[in-house]
């Protein structure tokens, strides 16, 4: 996303007559901008976070949530044996988390239930809650290699409550300024418009967005 975008985007969200603003800015790897560009954005009274794989993490990014208080959320989905399959550079990965706890960085892991790991979930979950502090590990399914059975079996067993609903109420803003109702509905009959153009009012009165939310539900 371009600078002059992204502090249109966040300078009219931060706008809205809102008793709360959250921003979570995620990729791709969102780490692979310089700070310097989340720096000159305007998130004074937001609560901001960042998706990221971790593998880039430095003292100098880790320095920067822990003075901005960013919420970070790492992808790991599991032990070595399987990251490595599915994402790699695990013991970057690693290297990275030590340093957001070594500052004291408030972060939680995200773990996709693939293939890879769907058959293991108390080793998964083992793994993530003995080798790390996160206090929160959220499982999400790859949905085109793990079945919605299978999913709420390995949800069981590691004692994760799915969610009620398969969106929350939020919007996506993809790079280009595209914006859509879910960021596992990003595609061209969910477009609701462009923030380089449409208020965020006029996007969440849209009759496209009422669509999407009085659908029905499918768990993700």
């Amino acid at each position: 996303m371009s600078g002059t975008l992204a502090t249109r985007m966040v300078n009219s969200y931060m706008a809205l007559p809102m008793l709360d603003h959250e921003i979570c800015f995620q990729g791709g790897e969102p780490l692979l901008l310089p700070r310097s560009f989340y720096e000159r954005l305007d998130l004074f009274g937001c609560a901001v976070s960042v998706q990221t794989n971790a593998t880039l993490i430095t003292p100098e990014w880790a320095e920067f949530f822990a003075r901005n208080r960013w919420l970070v959320g790492v992808s790991l989905d599991g032990s070595p044996t399987v990251n490595d399959v599915t994402r790699g550079k695990t013991t970057e990965a690693v290297q990275g988390i030590r340093l957001l706890e070594r500052y004291g960085v408030d972060y939680s892991i995200l773990c996709v239930v693939s293939r890879a790991n769907v058959g293991e979930p108390e080793a998964t979950d083992h793994y993530l809650r003995d080798n790390f502090s996160a206090p929160f590990r959220q499982y999400i399914r790859c949905a085109e290699e793990v079945s919605l059975p299978e999913y709420r079996e390995f949800s069981s067993r590691v004692g994760y409550e799915l969610p009620e609903r398969c969106c929350g109420s939020y919007l996506v803003v993809e790079h280009d300024g595209n914006v859509y109702p879910c960021d596992f509905y990003v595609a061209d009959e969910w477009r609701l418009g462009n923030i380089g153009a449409d208020s965020w009012e006029s996007l969440r009165d849209s009759a496209l967005y009422r669509e999407f939310q009085n659908r029905v539900c499918e768990m993700i």
